[in-house]
């Protein structure tokens, strides 16, 4: 008995030993899943695939990967096959066969690609479209309804709610102007407040046969009551002080002054600086203080801002009428690019508002209906076009030079250039709604885009837009276009010239009948070199000079003086026979 129970012990015990070093061996055995290398029971570890590939697995590329749980990670292959001209799951594209363009991937425009592992290319994708980026930068006052801080009452309203549209511009409809017509007191922009002002009358305003002068409830002056006759001499007419009567006009007080050199004129008269109105200040013209009411006070940095008479906010946009004329500060409204304004409201009017103004530009009234209008901003075509600065435009707009020439044939100096200012214009159709058509603005010489430098589109070129600049903008040409010299039609929807000219002035140099001149198809040039220019050296029926456009309506062919000297002429210039 004793002897049995011995020999079960020592059997237990031996079990127990080979169970125990059963377990020690398991744990050396086991597989550690993350240390990098592939053990048994494991199919892969980290960048350890085993020699495995998405191709020998059954696909037909992409990566294949490891997960944590050491097994296979296959979301990255794929069996599509890239160049069938099928698009399969794991593709974006199929070379040739896709209808996304780059503006579905947040650019203006360009060539949208698809490369060798059919996935989108966007290296040729121009023009990042910024609002909704999340970020106000450049043009942008606010993004996705985030206003930085500002207020209604911050921009000068009363009271009220800012927003911020889809174009990521504060929308200040909801905002609530000071209301001062109606306190009594005669504020700035106001002619009267309950009372007609002492010493004015129908007559010391400009109606002869006289009448009871009334104040309106809208702070202007009530005319109602004056005799409306008056044979005497309008506003901008020639007159003599003391003989000739100025008649009134605009509800405004008429005298006859003296403009600088110009002589005596009935013009619209005041006492104090802010007499005037809109964009109009008091100008002591004869030193007996009382003035003549002249346009807004000259400015130095065009597009920049400005203070005006009283100190208001404004806006240096240049408003002479030849390339060196000065600058104009103009009273900066509230509205911005492509919002709601008020295109009756003009100079010198005194009841107005700043939230029916454009911020930083003019209002383009709509064709449909006249009394309401778009704003369109300012922009320095100039330094856009040369490059020196970026283009400031808001998304789906480009800077588009307004510089034309002045034709009229009465005038000695028919022929200078006017409107040296450049506005956004869309770029796309149906961009605005008042501008429904849009126009890419381009180098003439170049036939590049301004903006976004890539070339015209196919089937189009770069043709002048008008007259006066070396901006023009992208046209649609004739696909059997008319020789050089050839007669051509320049009012033609689609040019009838080669894409490296357009129809003008055949001959200006000899051209009797500037306003119905004979046209014909010419060679761009660059106008700074007039005679030996390389454009025009090969042309058959030559010698070519290049002359500038600014000279081919000029009865001197000069550059006109009459309304300051214009010593930057246009380069924008044509191949056409010398003098």
């Amino acid at each position: 008995m004793k002897a049995q129970l011995i020999r079960s012990i020592w059997v237990g015990s031996f079990l127990l030993g080979v169970l125990q070093w059963s377990a020690c061996d398991d744990d050396t055995a086991k597989a550690v899943c993350g240390n990098g290398a592939v053990e048994a029971g494991e199919a892969c570890d980290g960048t350890d695939l085993a020699q495995e590939t998405c191709a020998s697995r059954g696909f037909e590329k992409g990566d294949l990967a490891c997960s944590e749980d050491c097994v296979f990670d296959e979301s990255g292959c794929s069996k599509a096959v890239c160049g069938n001209g099928q698009l399969e799951e794991g593709e974006e594209c199929e070379e040739g066969d896709f209808s996304e363009t780059c503006r579905d991937f947040g650019f203006e425009m360009g060539t949208l690609a698809c490369d060798a592992e059919c996935l989108f290319d966007l290296s040729l994708c121009v023009i990042p479209i910024t609002c909704g980026d999340g970020n106000a930068m450049g043009w942008e006052d606010c993004e996705n309804g985030e206003l930085g801080g500002e207020t209604c009452e911050a921009l000068g309203f009363a009271g009220g709610s800012l927003l911020c549209d889809d174009s990521c511009q504060f929308d200040t409809l909801s905002c609530i102007e000071e209301e001062t017509c109606g306190n009594g007191i005669l504020d700035p922009k106001e002619r009267c407040d309950g009372t007609v002002p002492a010493g004015l009358t129908c007559e010391s305003i400009g109606y002869p046969q006289g009448g009871t002068l009334g104040c309106a409830s809208d702070c202007t002056l009530d005319v109602s009551g004056c005799d409306p006759a008056c044979a005497g001499s309008q506003i901008g007419d020639p007159c003599t002080p003391g003989t000739t009567v100025c008649c009134a006009e605009d509800n405004r007080p008429v005298g006859c002054v003296e403009l600088s050199t110009w002589g005596y004129y009935c013009w619209p008269t005041c006492e104090a600086p802010l007499d005037c109105g809109l964009n109009d200040y008091c100008v002591d013209t004869q030193g007996d203080a009382n003035g003549a009411c002249m346009g807004t006070p000259g400015c130095m940095m065009a597009y920049s801002p400005c203070l005006g008479v009283g100190g208001e906010q404004g806006n240096c946009v240049k408003l002479g009428l030849a390339m060196d004329a000065q600058s104009n500060c103009t009273l900066v409204g509230m509205r911005r690019q492509g919002q709601s304004c008020d295109p009756t409201i003009t100079g010198g009017q005194m009841d107005y508002h700043l939230n029916d103004m454009c911020y930083q530009g003019w209002c383009i009234p709509s064709a449909e209906d006249p009394l309401t209008g778009t704003c369109r901003n300012y922009c320095d075509w100039r330094n856009i076009f040369s490059g020196l600065r970026p283009d400031t435009c808001p998304d789906h707009y480009n800077c588009l030079s307004q510089l034309d020439i002045y034709l009229n044939p009465s005038s000695y100096e028919n022929g200078y250039t006017i409107n040296d200012f450049g506005y956004c214009y869309p770029m796309f159709d149906g961009v605005d709604a008042v501008t429904t058509a849009g126009l890419l603005a381009c180098d003439l010489l170049s036939n590049d885009q301004t903006r976004s430098g890539l070339p015209c589109p196919v089937g189009t070129a770069c043709l002048p837009y008008l007259k006066g600049s070396l901006q023009g903008v992208c046209s649609p040409v004739s696909t059997t276009p008319k020789s050089l010299g050839e007669a051509c039609d320049p009012n033609a929807e689609v040019s009838e010239c080669a894409a490296d000219a357009a129809c003008v002035m055949s001959d200006p140099f000899h051209e009797t009948d500037l306003t119905e001149p004979v046209t014909a198809c010419r060679r761009k040039c660059d106008a700074e070199v007039l005679e030996d220019n390389a454009l025009c050296a090969d042309l058959e029926g030559g010698p070519f000079v290049c002359l500038t456009r600014s000279r081919f309506y000029s009865y001197s062919h000069q550059l006109p003086t009459t309304f300051g000297p214009e010593t930057a002429p246009s380069r924008q210039g044509f191949c056409v026979p010398p003098q």
